[in-house]
Parts: C-alpha cells; structure tokens; sequence
C-alpha cells in the first residue's frame, strides 16, 4: 500500500485504504476471472 506523506497522515490514510481496499479486491476478482477464462 502506498502512504502519502500527508499532514492530516491518519485521515488520508483511512481513506486510501478505504478506497483501495474495494479496488484491490476487483483486481483479485478479474485476475481470477481471466485465469479461469484461459484455462
């Protein structure tokens, strides 16, 4: 996970997580989607 070095670190640091959280999730999600697909 990338921290930015933010003034408000812990604020930004709950919102990338809440942002990437969901989107690494859908990586995993269509990673598995296209291995299955292959295969």
């Amino acid at each position: 996970m990338v921290i930015f070095p933010v003034r408000n670190s812990d604020f930004c640091q709950i919102e990338l997580c809440l942002l990437h959280k969901p989107l690494l999730l859908l990586g995993l999600v269509m990673g598995l989607v296209r291995h299955c697909a292959i295969f």
